[in-house]
């Protein structure tokens, strides 16, 4: 398994192979025109940027679960004001 920072600097082919052979699944997402799959992999989160137009993963990046918090969870959706 890979750390985050090693798994950042890794080739491409090294990134996909890990994330779809040991990750697991946890969410996704729609960014402008693009699709971001989550996978859960060692710790942290795997970004897998998908191009629904060509159909191909365009890349592969890993984050903090803190910093994947921040990024997609919208409070407001949690805090309902009373």
């Amino acid at each position: 398994m890979l750390s985050l920072g090693v798994f950042n600097r890794a080739p491409y082919k090294l990134q996909r192979e890990e994330t779809f052979e040991k990750g697991e699944f946890f969410d996704v997402n729609s960014s402008g025109d693009r699709l971001i799959s989550l996978y859960y992999y060692n710790g942290y989160l795997v970004e897998v940027c998908f191009n629904p137009f060509t159909n191909e993963v365009e890349r592969f990046f890993a984050i903090s679960i803190e910093d994947a918090a921040d990024k997609y969870i919208d409070l407001s959706e949690i805090f309902v004001e009373a």
